[in-house]
């Protein structure tokens, strides 16, 4: 063992080969083809050696990889277009032409080592690997076993026969080595290759004795056409040989030595000199034998012309020592012209001593020795009673016409039984060059192999060819998929079928028919069916055949049904076996937990279940008992044709099926959950024995509801206006009433929600008695909303009343926006002024508000000032419903400048201002800051002084004059007796 270092390395190909390359190794060629032309010799004729080549760069390049799936295909060059074109200076030159003619570029390959691609080394990714190997160095050495040495002789051979000799050779070397033999004809030592064409005729195994092949005495098989044909033997030669592809070395040494690699080869046709034929074969022709064993070697003599053939057997094995040549073997035969030719192929039955195991029974010669000449014509019929034909070519190859005859030859014991083979032409005559068919007939009474001697033969030569024809007759591949078919047990008037397959292994048609003496059993008279009762089995398939069988009495039979196969010696046994019994069961309905009633099978039994309230649960039980000596299984179905779809799971059986061994009981739970209304009258409960009876159980009753009367299902609030703190909320009252005949329990499941209030009195009703729920909505949001209000029954009936509404918002505005201001102006006292508001409401809801007013200034409130029409329960339809309000301002003293809100009731809930008032009353109005003047005590004949203040509630400039009374006006003065004051001023 030697150890060798493997460096390894992790690379990375440049981006110039990444997308181009996978792998490289440095195995890979480029293959180039180049123009090349002859040179010239000193004579002016272009040379041929092809090194003389013009070095010149390649005009074309042709890429692969070694191993790749391409093909290489020639491509045209520039140079050698150039060469093929015609330009008008070579048209004016003959030989310029003649020469290019004379002198054609042509192509060669040429292979370089594809270069190793750029990378770069990932750096930390080197290790070294260590390599172990060894070789074994040697020539390759033989020996040969042969009994004759290095010549073999064969015995004369008829035309069309075959022999073989068989010889070893044995691998001496510490290699494998590879072989390959040729025959080389020694009249010219043109080596011939071993064609398939030859290869089809079969040989007979022959022993050496004496260093000579023995003869086969067994024609050869399946002849061509041109075989059979004797007047053109020599054509037929001919025919093969052109077929045949020859390689031609310089000399025998070349091919033995293994010398013959670079050297052009050619290929043996009709225009060629015809090489002659090498009747002689070596088998295996070309392999390998490793070192130390042995190969066996056949040659085979198979002449197909009437000559002496001598040849050479010579083998190529390469890497032999220096000056040593491969195994070469002489060989030799002579063919011979037969009188007349069998064209029947071969036959081991006598070779292989297939007669062994017939012994010297009545269908066999006394004398058990053959004349191992006899031909051998072997019939196999697929069973019995059926007529088999064969036929063969008999040939003439001679020259002159003769007449033939059959004759058999028959033991004491065939003369008395019946003959099984047939001769349909006993005798004829056949021409020269010419062939005639011979044609037997075998039929077989038995299975076995039947024997025969028959002899040709030619009174006119004295020939006399034996003859032994063998009738092998096998039963046909014509089975069942199974012989026995049990029933098992079965009640008594019930039947049961099975399904046996006739199969057909073999590669025709077969016939197959019911024996109707076999369907009966004799002792009990039980019967079975069959279907088909005739019928035909494909090759490569099966038949079905359907056995039904009908229990009619308590008892066990088991018989035999038979099928008689078409050319079958026997027929095909089915057998049947069955037991007939009776299945005894009771079903009982327990009422209550300690009555029951037993149920029948024979009628219909009714079971009602009165009135049960929906989504209530009612149980009632079976029971099954198996009073009889076998296990039975049982089943329940319930069968509702006129209850609803949606109704039909109410009804349940826990369990619906079992088994019950003997003696044994089972109980069975019916539930009824109705979730629905409806009556069960029309269903049935139906429970099927296995084999035994089937009981049939009507059911009455009907599934209802309480009779409870909602005075509505549905209520919608409509659009309401969003609740505030102080707004009433919208309310209904649902009446729920009893009109049952027993009391009734109502609860209320719904959970209040801001939105929506449920209160509801006691949910417990009397007959005839009523309780009343209020639903309150108040909507917070301006959204939809929906809520279904479920009411519990008695706990098990819920029934959903509807409650939606739309929460919306108040829109109620004046049209234009000059009239939220209304202005009556400056008016004097007296006047009426009017003004009118037009109102238009917005809402989806229509809405009912008042309109009043909250004046600060006292003037204002004098009734028939300021008056508004209408003012109270003004109404307005929802989506632009209006309203026009008539306002009217009529003032009795004098009003300053104002400005008044008019406010917006809704509900009773105030909801800020809408529009407002404004305007003034004109008029003088003088005011004193006091209307008594206190002078206390004064003495007589002195005076006391007061001021008086006084203001004018006016704009305008006006003269007040200031008067006393008679009484006062001894005693009163006053200063100044006229007084001006200024609008919006006072004096004193």
């Amino acid at each position: 063992m030697e150890e060798v270092i493997c460096v390894i390395k992790k690379i990375k190909l440049l981006a110039d080969y990444a997308d181009q390359m996978s792998d490289w190794d440095d195995s890979m060629k480029t293959l180039q083809w180049l123009d090349i032309r002859r040179e010239k010799t000193a004579a002016g004729v272009p040379s041929t050696d092809p090194l003389d080549v013009d070095r010149k760069e390649p005009s074309n390049l042709t890429r692969r990889r070694t191993g790749a799936a391409s093909s290489d295909k020639s491509v045209v060059s520039k140079d050698s277009q150039a060469a093929r074109t015609t330009s008008p200076k070579a048209a004016k030159s003959g030989s310029q032409r003649s020469m290019a003619i004379l002198n054609p570029p042509f192509k060669r390959r040429m292979a370089q080592t594809e270069p190793e691609p750029n990378y770069e080394v990932i750096e930390g990714s080197t290790r070294d690997v260590e390599l172990y190997y060894s070789a074994i160095s040697d020539y390759c050495k033989f020996s040969i076993d042969s009994q004759s040495g290095t010549d073999i002789h064969f015995k004369d051979t008829l035309m069309f026969q075959s022999r073989i000799y068989e010889f070893k050779m044995e691998n001496t070397s510490n290699i494998n080595f590879e072989y390959e033999w040729q025959a080389v004809s020694e009249s010219n030592l043109k080596s011939v290759s071993f064609a398939k064409e030859l290869e089809e005729f079969s040989l007979s195994e022959a022993d050496n004795h004496d260093g000579d092949a023995k003869e086969s005495p067994i024609p050869s098989t399946s002849r061509s056409p041109q075989h059979r044909n004797v007047h053109s033997t020599q054509s037929n030669v001919s025919t093969v040989t052109s077929l045949r592809v020859s390689v031609m070395p310089d000399s025998a040494t070349d091919f033995i030595t293994g010398n013959t690699a670079g050297k052009p080869t050619r290929s043996g046709s009709p225009s060629d000199e015809d090489p002659e034929l090498v009747p002689f074969f070596v088998e295996p022709r070309q392999g390998v034998i490793e070192s130390g064993l042995t190969q066996t070697f056949k040659v085979k003599f198979c002449p197909l012309d009437v000559k002496e053939f001598n040849a050479r057997l010579l083998c190529r094995i390469p890497n032999l020592e220096e000056g040593a040549m491969g195994p070469v073997l002489a060989v030799h035969g002579k063919s011979l012209l037969p009188y007349v030719h069998f064209d029947l192929e071969e036959s081991d039955y006598l070779t292989t001593n297939k007669r062994s195991h017939l012994g010297h029974d009545l269908f066999t010669l006394q004398d058990s020795s053959v004349d191992p000449n006899t031909r051998v014509l072997e019939f196999f019929s697929c069973g019995v009673n059926r007529t088999m034909k064969r036929s063969f070519p008999i040939i003439n190859p001679t020259k002159n016409p003769f007449f033939f005859a059959w004759s058999q030859a028959l033991s004491e014991t065939e003369k008395t039984s019946s003959n099984e083979f047939k001769c349909l032409k006993k005798s004829g005559q056949i021409l020269a060059g010419k062939s005639i068919e011979a044609l037997f007939e075998f039929k077989g009474r038995k299975l076995g192999s039947f024997e025969t001697f028959w002899t040709f033969q030619i009174p006119k030569l004295g020939i006399e060819v034996p003859f032994l024809l063998v009738g092998h007759v096998s039963e046909p591949s014509v089975t069942l998929d199974r012989t026995h078919v049990n029933f098992k047990s079965l009640l008594i008037g019930s039947f049961a079928e099975e399904t046996v397959y006739v199969v057909n292994h073999e590669e025709e048609a077969y016939k197959v028919s019911v024996d109707e003496a076999s369907l009966i059993e004799p002792d009990t008279g039980e019967a079975v069916s069959v279907n088909p009762k005739s019928f035909s089995v494909p090759p490569k398939s099966r038949a079905p055949v359907k056995l039904r069988f009908y229990a009619r009495i308590e008892k066990e039979v088991s018989f035999n049904v038979l099928l008689n196969v078409q050319y079958k010696s026997m027929p095909l046994k089915i057998n049947l076996k069955a037991e007939g019994y009776a299945m005894d069961s009771q079903l009982f309905f327990h009422e209550t937990e300690n009555e029951k009633l037993e149920l029948t099978h024979v009628q219909v039994t009714d079971i009602d279940f009165g009135e049960v309230e929906v989504n209530d649960k009612l149980i009632k039980t079976f029971s099954i008992l198996n009073s009889g000596k076998y296990m039975f299984e049982y089943s329940w179905t319930i069968t509702q044709p006129h209850i609803p779809s949606t109704a039909q799971s109410s009804l349940e059986l826990d369990p619906n099926c079992g088994s019950i061994e003997p003696g044994d009981s089972a109980t069975c739970i019916l539930n009824w959950h109705p979730r629905h209304k409806y009556s069960l009258n029309g269903a049935f409960l139906n429970l099927a024995v296995k084999n035994g009876p089937k009981y049939k159980i009507a059911l009455r009753g009907s599934a209802v509801k309480p009779s409870i009367k909602f005075s509505f299902k549905k209520y919608n609030f409509g659009y309401t206006f969003v609740a505030s703190n102080e707004q009433p909320v919208k309310q209904c009252t649902l009446a729920i009433t009893n009109h049952d005949c027993k009391t009734v329990n109502v609860d209320c499941l719904f959970v209040n929600q801001p939105h929506l209030k449920v209160s509801m009195e006691s949910g417990t009703l009397e007959p005839e008695s009523t309780c009343l729920v209020l639903f309150q909505f108040a909507p917070q949001k301006c959204v939809k909303y929906s809520d279904t209000v479920n009411f519990l029954v008695n706990g098990l009936t819920e029934t959903g009343v509807v409650i939606s509404g739309h929460g919306c918002d108040l829109k109620l505005d004046v049209t234009g926006t000059k009239n939220k201001l209304c202005n009556f102006g400056a008016i004097r006292i007296g006047q009426v002024a009017k003004k009118r508001v037009h109102i238009v409401n917005h809402s989806l809801s229509p809405v009912t508000f008042n309109l009043f007013t909250n004046f600060t200034d006292p003037a204002l409130t004098d009734y028939g000032t300021v008056s508004m029409w209408p003012d109270r329960d003004i109404q307005l339809a929802a989506k632009n419903g209006c309203v026009d309000i008539e306002l009217k301002f009529h003032p009795k003293t004098r009003v300053a400048q104002f400005l008044e809100e008019v406010l917006l009731e809704v509900e009773g809930v105030h909801s800020g201002p809408l529009f407002a008032l404004t305007g003034c009353c004109q008029a003088t109005e003088v005011t004193l800051d006091s209307d008594t003047i206190p002078f206390g005590a004064v003495t007589l004949n002195s005076s006391s002084t007061r001021k008086l203040g006084h203001d004018q509630l006016r704009r305008h400039r006006s003269q007040l004059p200031v008067e006393c009374g008679q009484i006062c006006a001894r005693f009163l003065d006053t200063a100044p007796r006229r007084v001006h004051i200024a609008g919006n001023g006072n004096g004193v």
